[in-house]
């Protein structure tokens, strides 16, 4: 897998680890994750997560359309034109901690950002430099993260990041700090 991880046609862009999942929803509910899945209550446990990958993934496209103006039509397409230097983290695990993300990609380079998904599931970063990406890609392919379930990556869609390029450009035009 590792070797073919640039492999377009075998990717989904939303796809989410179930376990985190199932542990962002029980946190949103203000419950315990044995509660979340308690067989004694109403409903199947597939179901409940069935539930609950539909809503977190509704609004994670949310944050993804709101954040980052990412077009899902040019994503979903085999063939949309893919960014040198802005890469999609998926299959992240509910426990990983935006710093320990952080750390692991400012091995291969200067990142201009990062950003999670409010259920955790998905990361955004990007680099100040194409090298740097390559590098990342090549060696945090199937990386696992504190020995959990491996991170799948993507080189995002063209334009992933336009709106807040768009909206720090204005700022900074105005002598406003982002």
């Amino acid at each position: 897998m590792k070797t073919n991880f640039d492999d377009e046609t075998n990717w989904n862009y939303l796809y989410m680890n179930q376990d985190t999942v199932a542990t962002s929803m029980a946190k949103q509910l203000g419950v315990q994750k044995g509660e979340f899945f308690d067989k004694n209550a109403s409903g199947s446990m597939a179901l409940k997560l069935a539930s609950a990958e539909a809503l977190i993934i509704s609004q994670t496209k949310s944050w993804l359309k709101e954040n980052c103006k990412l077009d899902f039509d040019s994503v979903e397409r085999q063939k949309c034109q893919r960014s040198k230097t802005i890469i999609l983290v998926k299959n992240i695990a509910a426990t990983v901690k935006d710093t320990e993300l952080r750390d692991i990609f400012e091995r291969y380079g200067s990142l201009v950002r990062l950003l999670i998904s409010p259920f955790n599931t998905l990361a955004i970063v990007e680099y100040s430099q194409a090298t740097q990406a390559e590098a990342a890609m090549r060696n945090l392919s199937y990386y696992k993260i504190n020995y959990l379930t491996p991170i799948y990556l993507e080189y995002a869609p063209i334009g992933t990041l336009q709106q807040l390029e768009s909206s720090e450009s204005d700022a900074e035009a105005k002598g406003d700090d982002v």
